[in-house]
């Protein structure tokens, strides 16, 4: 499983299966021009559980640019999980952030 993006991958490392914290959320490309953030099958079940403020601000270790939107990037996954239920077979849950915030869906 990688980000997508091969210098955060090479500075970071992969995200490991089993844990909720900045070191395993994942950044990266999701398109021409756009970012997104992945959240694990973990994190999935942390945000369902009323963990969405604790993701929040472990996103915020990203960086700046989405520390501003980590609050919503959060929301839009608790409203979407809320919604649709886990992503199944292991699948990550990916919410673009830039330039945008809104688009969520099971990669």
């Amino acid at each position: 499983m990688t980000t997508g993006d091969k210098a955060w991958d090479k500075r970071f490392g992969e995200p490991k299966a089993g844990k909720v914290g900045a070191d395993e959320i994942s950044f990266g490309g999701c398109g021409f021009l756009q970012n997104c953030i992945y959240f694990n099958t973990t994190d999935q079940r942390a945000i369902l559980a009323g963990g969405a403020a604790a993701l929040a601000a472990a996103i915020c270790l990203g960086g700046p640019a989405i520390c501003a939107v980590a609050a919503v990037v959060s929301a839009v996954a608790f409203v979407y999980l809320g919604n649709r239920g886990i992503c199944s077979s292991g699948r990550r849950l990916r919410v673009t952030w830039f330039p945008y915030v809104g688009n969520a869906q099971c990669v």
